[in-house]
């Protein structure tokens, strides 16, 4: 499959020009686009289909009152000819990226679950570890709560909200904080560690399980179809790079 996409889009790639896509930056998102091109070609939208993507676009965007849609139109640089192909060729993508990986969406969610869960944490964040571990002490000695002083102590944003984080996807978090999460229980306080210039503590408040669903499921599918492109467009790339030097 990548010779023959190779070969392919070598000679698209040859007809463009590749040192002026080098100079322009441009070779790499044109090759992943080419390569997309020919990974969806053989996707079919009906005609049913193709309306219903864009009146729901339409309905989506506030757009049914003809005057708005023009004026939407106008203001992206739009006809309705592209604006329909972009559309029809983003749903064949999607339909594309759900049929190759719909069947390992579900075992990579159960390898992963982890990081989709949703959590609340408290913490405080200050750059000085001395008083980093007076506080936790404080806390664990239950003389004074992790709220009451990350509203006075914490030097981050989250002072704000009395050092309360979330509930938020385990995966939007820090790393160190992500692994700290992982291997922690409910109502867990955890002595002070470090990140960059800052002292952390932090209690894990709660743990929100999170279930597989067609949500979750299109985002991995997405996920695994645009590491797939990078890598196989990556191959390519060097490869017409290579051709390129020996010519």
């Amino acid at each position: 499959m990548l010779e023959k996409n190779y070969n392919q889009i070598h000679e698209k790639i040859e007809t463009i020009g590749i040192d002026t896509l080098e100079k322009s930056n441009l070779l790499e998102n044109i090759v992943k686009e080419l390569l997309i091109s020919k990974l969806i070609e053989n996707m079919q939208i009906n005609e049913e289909e193709s309306n219903e993507i864009i009146n729901n676009f339409i309905e989506k965007n506030g757009l049914k009152n003809e005057n708005k849609f023009e004026e939407f139109l106008l203001q992206n640089n739009l006809s309705k000819n592209i604006l329909h192909s972009k559309l029809i060729r983003s749903s064949k993508i999607n339909k594309f990226f759900l049929e190759k990986y719909k069947s390992a969406a579900k075992q990579f969610f159960i390898q992963n679950k982890d990081s989709y869960n949703k959590v609340t944490y408290s913490l405080i964040r200050n750059s000085n570890a001395q008083l980093a571990k007076e506080l936790y002490f404080q806390i664990d000695g239950k003389e004074a709560n992790i709220y009451d002083l990350a509203a006075k102590y914490s030097e981050g944003d989250e002072k704000f909200s009395k050092g309360i984080v979330g509930p938020v996807p385990i995966s939007q978090s820090h790393e160190i904080i992500r692994q700290k999460i992982i291997n922690s229980k409910e109502g867990e306080l955890l002595e002070p560690f470090k990140i960059d210039s800052w002292w952390i503590v932090l209690k894990l408040e709660k743990i929100f399980q999170t279930s597989f669903s067609e949500q979750i499921e299109f985002n991995i599918c997405r996920d695994l179809f645009e590491k797939s492109v990078l890598k196989t467009s990556m191959l390519i790339i060097k490869q017409i790079r290579f051709s390129s030097k020996g010519e």
